[in-house]
């Protein structure tokens, strides 16, 4: 399978292509109801996680949500 080259959290990695921001989730075991997700400046609606195939040179920024009191 092809390889492309993304940023993940300002690093870069290579991952198969044709990946959906779905699959590198779960790739990297990464809870999709606990985070929020950026994709090249813009902010990723989770209903289409599944939908979006990530390219060469993507920009994906995943942020966490953390609790407090």
């Amino acid at each position: 399978m092809m390889k492309i080259k993304i940023f993940l959290n300002g690093e870069l990695l290579e991952i198969e292509s044709g990946l959906t921001i779905s699959k590198l989730l779960i790739n990297f075991e990464i809870d999709p109801n606990k985070i929020a997700i950026e994709k090249d400046l813009e902010i990723i609606n989770p209903q289409d996680f599944n939908k979006i195939i990530l390219t060469e040179n993507s920009k994906i920024e995943i942020v966490h949500f953390i609790g407090g009191g």
